[in-house]
């Protein structure tokens, strides 16, 4: 098989996060695997060599070339699925004729490569399946009082567009799509009626178990903040987006409302809320934290921590801070994460999203579910009747999570169900 990845590492990005998930586990089931991606000294953004210490030996990486960066910021095209969409192409044509492959799995959010999969079906006639990691084509910022899209209006408007052309074929010639939000399927199939419900499978990113037994052989550095800190450390890890804007706003109402400085009162951290170190755009969090009167209690860190280091952190936080999205078909990627790392939990989620059943399940979570027609002050008095005051809140005590909840979402098991997929594909 041919994993189609743009990223992999030791680039350090969320979306080649079902890949390494699924390398070390493809054996037990009969299929071996090579991977197709962007070289890394073409890829803005963070690097993370611990990435590829934990990588299966011996699979086969072939890395494309892609237009230097600077002359596609001239251009005012920087994404890399644009500046390596002929070389990754070029690349995969030729593998694809040598006939060593059996199925071309796409697993990424570079949405465009998924283009290659008609063509790869058509001439070298090998099938593909397409993991859909977030909507290809979206009418959510068309809504009243949407934030402005990522890369500006112009281009996403661009980017639709080559969208709405190119998704039809690509997903009525896939074998099967893996979706990580039940609400993709039903989305696809409104737009597309004629393709099967049995063409879909719903499968959320896993549970990393293979990453956290290698986490304590590895030598990674210790977390950022002060080795003996005074208060509780509360830490949310990843990008923080406008669509997360509303439960971000009820949670610092809510922690503003206790006194100012009680050690019980908890120092949130929040880590890697932005993709690129080259983002100036202001802040959202310190922007609704000041707001708040709150500014100088919250600690962020933009940039991206390695990964090992942020699953470090996990395990070495009070607490940890799952924040959902106003688009309730959003599912946050480190909720398995998360619970591995066997620290209580506050999750402010939409109440009509995955993640909001699945974390209710668990006895070492707090859940606060909010919906669009909230009110920040509405999310801040569940927070105190859920918790109490944030002087001296009440959080539930360490792991309980029954390993009958964890097993099913494993990277393990996970494998075996996208494996079973891909045999029937060929």
């Amino acid at each position: 098989m041919l994993f189609v990845s743009p990223h992999f590492p030791p680039v350090n990005a969320p979306d080649h996060q079902r890949v390494r998930a699924m390398l070390p586990h493809l054996a037990e089931h009969g299929w071996s695997a090579e991977v197709l991606c962007v070289g890394a000294e073409q890829v803005e953004g963070a690097q993370d060599e611990l990435l590829g210490q934990v990588l299966p030996a011996g699979v086969r990486v072939h890395r494309c070339a892609a237009v230097p960066l600077k002359v596609a910021r001239a251009l005012r095209c920087g994404q890399i699925g644009y500046r390596a969409f002929f070389q990754m192409r070029a690349i995969g044509d030729a593998l694809l004729q040598k006939g060593r492959f059996d199925l071309v799995f796409f697993s990424t959010a570079i949405f465009n490569t998924l283009a290659f999969g008609p063509r790869w079906r058509a001439r070298p006639g090998v099938p593909y399946l397409v993991d859909m990691h977030d909507p290809w084509v979206t009418d959510y910022y068309d809504q009243p009082g949407a934030a402005a899209p990522p890369g500006g209006r112009w281009k996403f408007a661009l980017a639709q567009a080559i969208a709405r052309r190119c998704e039809p074929r690509v997903m009525r010639e896939a074998a099967h799509i893996i979706c990580v939000s039940p609400d993709y399927p039903r989305m696809l199939r409104q737009r597309y009626p004629e393709l099967p419900e049995e063409r879909f499978s719903v499968v959320p990113f896993a549970a990393p178990q293979h990453d956290f037994e290698a986490l304590a052989k590895l030598a990674v550095p210790t977390p950022l903040w002060p080795a003996n800190p005074l208060r509780p450390r509360w830490l949310y890890l990843g990008r923080v987006v406008p669509a997360m804007k509303l439960p971000l706003q009820g949670f610092f109402r809510w922690l503003a409302g206790g006194e100012t400085a009680p050690e019980a009162s908890p120092e949130p951290w929040f880590v890697g809320t932005k993709y690129l170190g080259t983002d100036r755009a202001r802040s959202l969090v310190e922007e609704l934290a000041q707001a708040e009167g709150i500014g100088g209690r919250v600690h962020e860190h933009e940039s991206r921590v390695p990964y090992f280091e942020g699953l470090k952190m996990l395990q070495r936080a009070d607490a940890v801070l799952v924040i959902g999205s106003d688009d309730p078909s959003y599912n946050p990627s480190k909720v398995y994460s998360v619970l591995l790392a066997g620290r209580p939990v506050l999750a402010l989620v939409h109440r009509r999203s995955a993640a909001a059943e699945r974390l209710s399940e668990c006895s070492n979570t707090v859940v606060i579910p909010f919906d669009n027609a909230d009110t920040p002050e509405v999310i801040a008095g569940r927070l105190t009747q859920a918790l109490g005051g944030s002087a001296k809140p009440r959080m539930p005590d360490g792991l309980r999570v029954s390993q009958e909840l964890i097993t099913p979402f494993t990277d393990r098991s996970m494998t075996a169900r996208i494996a079973a997929r891909m045999s029937q594909a060929v």
